[in-house]
Order: structure tokens, then C-alpha cells, then sequence
């Protein structure tokens, strides 16, 4: 059995040098006697949060560095892709190593720490990829047949633009009577203001919509400084949702259950072949 890193079963100071009274800093509470290495998890381990702010368990730190001490077998830590990983993340959230800093010690973790909590969370996340999630492979021949069970229809759509004409200074009446004349030439409205089309589904829209023809304008409706209409754009008839539009949706529900079974038996195996002491 290797030597403890350290073996202190609890830290304390005395609140003078003569007083009896001692307070409590930080204790072992679990002790993980691997084949190649020990690992001790604190008090202070459990009561900080995960980088992404979340609580942790005994259980699901215990489990990290099981997994953390399996992946050194297969030498996947490598200090230069801790070093990319932490430029990626500062590249994708624009942040700057002091931002970086900052968001570890808001999580309780000082910058080295946070550091290895990275370079933990991305040895497991390999050592997951290389032993449970490349296996977990879905034939097509099962997508097709939950696809052939599970059909998905897709209801009427219609693609919508709303235009508004502000009053600019004429009255209600004038505005609607150049509406009228612009539409009935093919003509884009003088002085409106033409919306982003936007896609919406039958049963949210209005009939006064609903009942429109492609092309077609409802009639003006008031507003307090001007008039909008709506035109309907384009038409999508009820359909089968595809395949090839369902199949990575359907495979990755497929591959759920089998990552969640194959996972649990690494999980099982990990605390089977390891002696791990939980302290009181």
C-alpha cells in the first residue's frame, strides 16, 4: 500500500496558545486506495461547488477521481491540451486570464486549482470518449425502425411579415388610401416598414390570418401612431417530418439507455477493484 500524500485526519487551531478550545478548519472524509496511488477528498472538497456551480456529493467526487486516477493509465493527462482547453474557453467566452481567475475564486478554487479541476474534467471526459461512448453505436436499421414507430408530423406553417405605416404627419384616412393603392399595383407600400417575416403555426395564429391566400393582405388594423398589416408570404402544408431531419435526434435517444448501462457497469467496476475508506 503506498504512502498517504499526506495523513491528517483533521486540521485544527487554538484560538490562543493556552486555550483548550479548538476549531474545526478541514477534515478527511474519504480516503481512495488505488492500485497505482492514493487520493484523500476534504471537507473542503465537498463543501465547494463544481466549476459550472453546481453542488457535489461524496459519491460524485469519490467517482471523479476514481475515473481521474483510471485515465493516468492510459497517459491521457497532457499538460499542453490543459493549456488549450483553457485558451478555447477563454477564446469562446471572451475572457481574459483575470476574468478567468476571477470566475475560479468565485467558485472558492484559486487559479491552480481551478486549473487541475480543468485538467480532471477533460482527462475524464477523454477517458469517457475512449471507453464508453465510442462503443455506444446505434445500427441505422434500429433509427429506421423507431422512426417507422414514432412517426412526427409537422402542422400547417405560415410565413408571416407584419408592415407598419406610421401616420407621418397625414391623417388616418390618407394613410389607408395609399395602402389601398399600392397593393392593388403590386406595389410596395410608400413609407412602410416592412417586418422580418417570421415562420408560426396554424394554431397560434388568428383566423383573419389563417384564411389568408399566399399574396394576400389583411385589412388595416389600428395602431396609436399608424396602421399595420399582415401578409401571408408562404404556405407549409401538414407533413411527415422526414428521416434524415429526425435521424441524429433519434439516434442520440437510442444511445442514451446504452451509454447509461454501459457507464453504470464502469462505475460498479471502479468501486468494486478499489479499497475506499469513508471517515466518520
Amino acid at each position: 500500500m503506498k504512502k498517504l500524500h499526506y495523513f491528517v485526519a483533521a486540521f485544527f487551531i487554538s484560538s490562543s496558545l493556552f486555550s483548550k478550545d479548538l476549531i474545526l478548519l478541514d477534515k478527511i472524509e474519504t480516503v481512495i486506495y488505488g492500485p497505482e496511488e492514493t487520493s484523500i477528498i476534504t471537507r473542503s472538497d465537498l463543501d465547494r461547488p463544481g466549476l459550472d456551480g453546481m453542488p457535489r456529493t461524496k459519491e460524485s467526487v469519490t467517482l471523479e477521481h476514481l475515473i481521474f486516477q483510471d485515465a493516468k493509465k492510459y497517459n491521457i493527462l497532457d499538460e499542453k491540451l490543459v493549456d488549450r482547453y483553457i485558451a478555447a474557453i477563454q477564446r469562446e467566452h471572451n475572457l481574459t486570464l483575470d476574468d478567468l481567475k476571477k470566475m475560479f475564486r468565485d467558485s472558492g478554487y484559486t487559479y491552480e486549482e481551478g486549473r487541475e479541476q480543468l485538467a480532471m474534467m477533460n482527462t475524464i471526459n477523454s477517458l469517457i470518449d475512449y471507453k464508453i461512448r465510442s462503443r455506444v453505436i446505434v445500427p441505422e436499421k434500429e433509427v429506421r425502425a423507431y422512426y417507422d414507430d414514432h412517426p412526427v408530423y409537422e402542422g400547417e406553417q405560415y410565413k408571416i411579415q407584419r408592415i407598419f405605416v406610421p401616420l407621418a404627419g397625414q391623417s388616418k384616412e390618407q394613410v389607408l388610401k395609399s395602402i389601398n393603392r399600392d397593393i392593388k399595383k403590386g406595389k410596395k407600400i410608400v413609407g412602410a416598414e416592412y417586418k422580418t417575416p417570421y415562420w408560426d403555426n396554424k394554431e397560434d395564429l388568428n383566423p383573419f390570418i389563417t384564411d389568408l391566400e399566399v399574396g394576400e393582405f389583411t385589412s388595416p388594423l389600428d395602431t396609436n401612431n399608424g396602421v399595420e398589416i399582415f401578409t401571408l408570404l408562404e404556405k407549409k402544408e401538414k407533413r411527415l417530418v422526414p428521416v434524415e431531419e429526425r435521424y441524429k435526434e433519434i439516434a442520440d435517444n437510442l444511445r442514451e439507455p446504452l451509454y447509461n448501462q454501459l457507464f453504470e457497469d464502469y462505475k460498479k467496476s471502479l468501486f468494486d477493484s478499489n479499497a475506499i475508506v469513508h471517515l466518520k
